[in-house]
């Protein structure tokens, strides 16, 4: 099964000059391809950066190119991680539809388009460590299970081992009422569209709620601190980070307040520009001190009075951005 998916991305290699183009219906099928050869060694991650369809203040175009990688992860003979990613794009319109056959794990998928979990098998498995907001989702097999973890993802070597949370958000979702659902750590496990509040999501369900704020302006600044955070991706033994390209994005930062965010958490030394120059690093400890909340926390859309506070002197700061 891995020949497949290395053929068919050597091709898209071969005939354009730039990043690969992989239509969006050909994505779960090369993604299926890649996990099938899975080993204690080495596995892949997915990540497709496209627009938040829950909150993203940019307009959706007819047919857009949206980013995606793949990240091949393996231990040299020193144990030592090393990371080989591969860059596409995908051509994605309102009726674009990306499925995944059987199972997904260790991936980050915003898109503002239909996301089909399932329907080739009976049973489709989901996690750890998966991110999930699309304009649509729907579950098409009939039982789905949440976290079960791999006879690959047993010995914590692995980045994502640290941050294990199944997170799925849609504007609009589909599942049939008879769906069996099995979660393996009901704490690791949430999701977020209208219906959640009905079994059997209920226990699982969280919102993002910003009543709380004081004003729109810190509403923004918040959505541009988090896009930015959880852009950042695990590198193993707690640390996070991200290529400065990857960061730097239009989607990510929106425009300026989200550069004149960047720079702050930079001069404040909760992001860290390093390698040269090459990439952006979490400063965990910074963050903690100077915010309150950890990477996890924001993932899972937790705030507190310290991370407010930060960013309303921020907005105060910074007020004719807004």
């Amino acid at each position: 099964m891995r020949l497949l998916a290395e053929f068919y991305l050597q091709n898209l290699t071969a005939e354009t000059s730039n990043s690969r183009r992989l239509p969006p219906e050909h994505l779960g099928i090369i993604y299926d391809s890649l996990l099938s050869s899975e080993s204690s060694r080495e596995h892949v991650r997915l990540t497709i950066d496209g627009h938040d369809p829950i909150d993203s203040e940019l307009e959706f175009n007819e047919t857009e190119l949206i980013e995606g990688e793949f990240e091949f992860l393996s231990f040299d003979r020193q144990g030592e991680l090393q990371s080989q990613p591969v860059s596409f794009s995908l051509p994605i319109n309102s009726n674009s539809e990306i499925t995944f056959a059987r199972y997904i794990r260790d991936a980050s998928v915003i898109v503002p388009c239909k996301v089909s979990l399932g329907g080739y098998t009976p049973e489709f498995t989901i996690g750890p460590s998966v991110h999930i907001c699309a304009n649509e989702l729907r579950v098409m097999s009939e039982s789905l299970k949440v976290g079960e973890r791999t006879k690959q993802r047993t010995n914590n070597r692995w980045p994502d081992e640290e941050y294990n949370s199944v997170i799925l958000e849609a504007v609009k979702f589909n599942a049939s009422p008879a769906l069996r659902l099995t979660v393996y750590n009901d704490d690791d496990f949430l999701v977020n569209w209208t219906g959640a509040e009905h079994y059997p999501w209920t226990q699982f369900r969280v919102e993002r709620t910003y009543e709380d704020m004081d004003d729109e302006s810190l509403h923004k600044a918040y959505m541009r601190f988090k896009r930015i955070a959880t852009a950042f991706r695990s590198q193993g033994r707690g640390s996070l980070a991200r290529t400065k390209f990857k960061i730097e994005n239009q989607r990510v930062l929106q425009g300026p307040l989200g550069r004149a965010l960047l720079e702050q958490l930079v001069s404040d030394g909760i992001l860290i520009l390093g390698d040269n120059g090459s990439r952006y690093f979490w400063n965990s400890e910074r963050a903690n001190s100077k915010l309150g909340v950890s990477w996890e926390n924001l993932r899972k859309g937790e705030r507190t009075e310290l991370l407010q506070g930060y960013l309303s002197h921020f907005v105060q700061q910074n007020s004719y951005l807004f």
